[in-house]
């Protein structure tokens, strides 16, 4: 608009109207027809009636109406938007509504259009009137008159306050759905029916696979779970307010999860709606919470078995006592002297056995002093090659480099031979125990996983066999104090209740990886005892840039707690990865993804199909593809089984993020 149309005019007070001589469309009528007599003249008083009338109403009009003819000229305008009809009547409307270039061009074109008999809509363009910013809505349209084109005529709506409602909900949508979009919760309306009406993200599947679906018909939640929804559905209707439920449902990937979800109605019209689900992802709060429950019982087992046996030493010492008294009074040659040499024997036996429940509940009296770890297990090779007899095969594999932890030696000792003695047993017919040391640095996703130990440098000591392994139940139970798979006999159940407890008076950790028929892995991490002007406390391992890649990497591990650190680790670094629990699911993914994965990531030990099998199906489809295998077994026990051939790339859990990068460029050959 002109920079005059900017001025603020007040407006003109009107005047009475009077019969007008020429209406807004032309017609002229004649004093001399005025007074014509008869039917002529009712006629030309009925015209000047209906003229007056739709004058009046073009005049009040809550719009703006303007009136052009065939070149734009303004001929008639009712005067809203505060501009006085007198400014702008036989000015050209190009000239002094349309501003800009752009807006000259839109006039032109809906010019065009009319002409061409098109029915235009109604169009909406932003002017500066009177100094303030203004939306306008125009619904233009033809005059004809006697059959062809007269004229144009704008009927322009302030639109402004629309507008700006418009845009002020908009922004508010924008902003909700932003937050509901990107919120970490799964966020679900659901019809009273079960049909999802709308969700952020469900369980790891997009908007479209799920909306207008029914939870039922998905088979993501057990149906003892969906029958529990008519326990707290009529509270809900009520008003009344329901504690958060935890379930099981099954991800995109039919991985079983916790959630807690957290349930409310929603209204419409004042009526039950649908109800809004925001399901949170507990798994790993439930994990640790498990980890608590098994620490606390640990620890509650730990102080009765102390109790126990501290008062059972008491007895145990005037058993032992009043028997050397009472035999000390006998001949020699006497018969009974036997019979108390039996008490004595019986009584040095359950001293040994207390002396272990002191040591699983941590009563024991030690004596730390800083040693090498190295020096330790290399002492005790001749000993343990008897122990374990000739049919198995003893490995010692040490750091190259003295390992220093503060232990007790008499304890480390005893945590070598007690899972020396468990590895035998569990190779009846021979098989392989390596026994190694190494350094290690626990990064946070290991100590989270943990939860009773802090990240850092430590001293790991690792006892491995190829016996006949382990199932999830027995590993539940292994450290408990006499829990035993062995015969009736054959094992008091006290032997790794005892190594628990000294590893963790020594202020260190224990973990346990053991797979039926495979084989078990125990390993120790004590802290490390770093050589003068290095600090072990919140030490980490530095990663460069040297260690980014590009490439695409396949992570199969049915493990889901390592398989969600390898991808968080890789995908930090810079690679793009796909990630599957097992061979199945993989083997799909590959079918189905059409760029090229440079490298597949493998757990050694998977459920469903064989690694062996699972890796010939990948190359014989992708022969270029790198493969990398992971287990919690040494690469030697690895190969005892004849899983894998000796050479083949391999990474030994846990791993550091800097060693699995390391491996990795190294695999595909960037490093």
């Amino acid at each position: 608009m002109s920079a005059r149309n900017n001025k603020k005019i007040k407006p003109r007070p009107r005047k009475k109207s009077k019969p007008l001589s020429k209406h807004a469309y032309g017609a002229k009528f004649s004093k001399a027809d005025r007074k014509k007599p008869g039917k002529s003249r009712a006629s030309g008083a009925a015209l000047l009636q209906s003229e007056e009338k739709y004058r009046t109403l073009f005049l009040n009009a809550p719009d703006s109406i303007v009136i052009m003819d065939l070149d734009l000229k303004v001929l008639d305008a009712n005067g809203q938007f505060g501009i006085p009809p007198a400014e702008i009547v036989g000015k050209n409307w190009l000239v002094f509504f349309n501003v800009t270039e752009e807006d000259r061009e839109f006039s032109v074109q809906l010019k065009k259009r009319l002409l061409k008999g098109e029915k235009v809509g109604p169009a909406q363009r932003k002017y500066p009137i009177l100094g303030k910013e203004t939306w306008v809505e125009f619904h233009p349209a033809l005059i004809k008159k006697d059959g062809k084109p007269w004229g144009f005529q704008v009927i322009a709506r302030n639109i402004t306050e629309r507008k700006q409602a418009d845009d002020a909900l908009r922004a508010s949508e924008e902003k909700y759905r932003t937050l509901f979009e990107s919120a970490p919760e799964s966020i679900n309306i659901v019809g009273l029916d079960g049909t999802i009406l709308e969700t952020n993200t469900f369980f790891g599947r997009s908007r479209d696979e799920v909306i207008g679906k029914k939870f039922q018909e998905m088979g993501i939640v057990p149906a003892e779970y969906l029958s529990k929804a008519n326990e707290f559905l009529p509270k809900i209707f009520k008003g009344e307010k329901i504690s958060p439920i935890e379930i099981k449902i099954l991800n995109n990937k039919k991985q079983e999860r916790w959630v807690e979800n957290h349930i409310s109605l929603v209204r419409k019209d004042g009526k039950p709606y649908a109800l809004q689900v925001i399901s949170m992802d507990i798994t790993e709060r439930k994990r640790l919470e498990e980890q608590l429950q098994q620490a606390q019982k640990m620890e509650a087992i730990g102080r009765l078995a102390g109790g126990v046996a501290h008062d059972f030493n008491n007895q145990l010492a005037v058993i032992m006592n009043a028997s050397e008294l009472i035999k000390g009074t006998f001949d020699k040659n006497d018969p009974r002297t036997e019979h108390f040499n039996m008490i004595l024997s019986a009584a040095d036996q359950a001293a040994s056995l207390t002396k272990q429940l002191l040591a699983f509940s941590r009563k024991q009296i030690v004596e730390p002093v800083v040693l090498d770890l190295n020096l330790v297990a290399a002492n005790l090779e001749k000993m343990l090659s008897r122990l374990i007899g000739e049919d198995i095969n003893l490995q010692i594999a040490l750091e190259p480099e003295p390992v220093y932890t503060k232990v007790d030696r008499v304890q480390i000792e005893q945590v070598i031979f007690n899972l020396a003695v468990n590895a035998r047993d569990a190779m009846p017919e021979g098989g392989t125990l390596k026994i190694e040391t190494a350094k290690t640095f626990l990064d946070e996703e290991y100590a989270r996983s943990r939860f009773s130990i802090a990240p850092g440098f430590y001293v790991m000591l690792s006892v491995s066999d190829s016996g006949m392994g382990m199932d999830r139940e027995t590993l539940s139970h292994v450290f408990e104090p006499f829990f035993t798979t062995k015969e009736i006999g054959k094992g008091t159940g006290l032997g790794l209740a005892t190594v628990y407890g000294i590893i963790k008076q020594s202020g260190g950790d224990i973990s346990v990886y053991s797979e039926p028929s495979t084989g078990t892995t125990f390993r120790i991490y004590l802290p490390m005892i770093m050589p003068k002007g290095q600090s072990r406390a919140g030490g980490r391992e530095v990663v460069d840039e040297t260690m980014k890649g590009s490439a695409t990497v396949m992570v199969v591990e049915d493990n889901e707690q390592v398989r969600r650190m390898i991808v968080a680790i890789l995908k930090n670094h810079g690679y793009r990865v796909r990630d599957c629990p097992s061979a199945g699911p993989a083997l799909e993914e590959f079918g189905q993804h059409e760029g090229s994965i440079d490298m597949v990531i493998t757990d050694v030990v998977m459920p469903g199909m064989g690694v062996k099998e699972f890796i010939n199906r990948v190359l014989e489809t992708r022969p270029e593809t790198k493969v990398l295998y992971i287990s919690g077994y040494p690469d030697e026990i690895i190969s005892h089984h004849n899983i894998l051939e000796p050479g083949t790339n391999f990474l030994q859990k846990p791993f550091s993020t800097r060693s699995l990068l390391k491996k990795v460029r190294e695999v595909l050959g960037t490093g």
